[in-house]
Parts: structure tokens; C-alpha cells; sequence
């Protein structure tokens, strides 16, 4: 099993014993995250650097809607889903890669999928509600938009149950100005924060929160 990160280590220390959310130690995190890019960027272009990365994530879409079958796009999908979610379109994008007649058999081993709050159970197309014991999978073709579908439910789900209240949380994560100067400083800051913010939810979208909103954080 490959270590975990700091990062990764870090958010699950954020999960209480029942299953809800430090969201303080969550902030504490998410901060720690910031900080550790800024060290780590120090002489290096950041304007560069977002470049390569979103260049990485562009290619791994183009990889999914070149992909001639559905077995294919899977198999693409689950190795660069991680990249796929960084795109700010990713829910456009997951639905627009498969054509209205196509049919998707969904792998057992696709943790992000079958784990997902939103996905039915024994071939019912209602969604389990993550309190209840999931049944064994019904691993049968679907169509290709449902399963689409699923995953970017499951994924905006497990997203908005991250934390309860997103504008206090994000208070959390700039400090109050002491100063003129000082607001001049922090509204500099914030859009890196922000930024941080968002990259360290969708890294926990995918390493845990996903299987979290199936059936732990909440």
C-alpha cells in the first residue's frame, strides 16, 4: 500500500470517531497545505508551474474523448481521475465524453465509484442514503450519461459535505486585517488561499472524502 502523504495523513486526522468533521483542524490543514506549496515554489515560476499542470489535466481529457470504446474511457478515467476532477469543468466534461447511446459496465474495483453516495444499489435507481448498509453491487451495464452522472453527484456531494457552514469556513482560512496595509496584504494573499483551498478539496475529494460521504464524514 503506497505511504501517505502529509496532507493525506492530515485530513484524515480531521475525521472525528463518528464520522463528522474537525472543521477547525480541517482549516489548520488546509493552511498547513498553502504554506508547504509557498516554501516549495520559492524561485520557481508559479505562473509556469500552473501552466504544466493544467497542460497535464488537458491531456487527460483529451486521453478520455479519444478513447474509441467504453472500455477504454474507463480504464482512463480510473487512472487519471484525480487529474480529470482538477479541471473547473469536470462535470461538463465527464458528461460530455460519452455519447447518448453508449453502455458503460462500471469495474468492481472502482472504489470511487461503487463508494460514491449516489450510486443505486442492486440495480435500483434510487440512491442509498449513506446511513444505510449498501447492498453487494449490481455490476451491469448502464447507460454511459448515468454512470456520468453518478460519479459527478457523488463527487458534488461528497464536496458540500466537507464542511457545514462554506462562508465561516473560509474565515477560518484569512485572518482579520489589523491594518490598511495589512488588508492590502491579506486580499494579496487571498486568492492563493483560495486556490490552496480548492486544490486541497479536490485532493480530498479523492483520496477520501468520496468514500467519507458514502459512509463516514458527514
Amino acid at each position: 500500500m503506497p505511504r501517505k502523504r502529509y496532507y493525506e495523513i492530515d485530513f484524515l486526522q480531521a475525521i472525528e470517531p463518528k464520522g463528522s468533521l474537525n472543521e477547525q483542524r480541517l482549516a489548520r490543514t488546509y493552511l498547513s497545505l498553502r504554506d508547504n506549496v509557498n516554501k516549495k515554489m520559492k524561485g520557481y515560476s508559479r505562473v509556469d508551474t500552473e501552466k504544466y499542470y493544467n497542460s497535464i489535466v488537458t491531456k487527460a481529457w483529451d486521453q478520455v474523448t479519444q478513447a474509441s470504446t467504453p472500455q477504454l474511457k474507463g480504464t482512463v478515467i480510473d487512472q487519471n481521475l484525480q487529474w480529470l476532477l482538477m479541471d473547473e469543468k469536470y462535470s461538463d466534461k465527464f458528461r460530455s465524453a460519452f455519447p447518448p447511446d453508449m453502455l458503460f459496465l462500471p469495474r468492481p474495483g472502482w472504489t470511487w465509484y461503487w463508494h460514491s453516495p449516489l450510486v443505486p444499489r442492486s440495480g435500483g435507481t434510487t440512491p442509498v442514503s449513506p446511513a444505510q448498509p449498501a447492498s453487494t453491487p449490481d455490476y451491469q451495464p448502464i447507460p454511459a450519461q448515468e454512470f456520468a452522472d453518478s460519479v459527478v453527484s457523488g463527487i458534488e456531494k461528497a464536496t458540500n459535505n466537507l464542511v457545514r457552514d462554506a462562508e465561516n469556513f473560509a474565515k477560518r482560512l484569512i485572518p482579520p486585517p489589523r491594518s490598511a496595509q495589512s488588508a492590502r496584504s491579506v486580499r494579496r494573499r487571498s486568492s492563493c488561499v483560495c486556490a490552496c483551498a480548492s486544490c486541497a478539496c479536490a485532493c480530498a475529494c479523492v483520496s477520501c472524502a468520496c468514500a467519507c460521504a458514502g459512509g463516514g464524514a458527514r
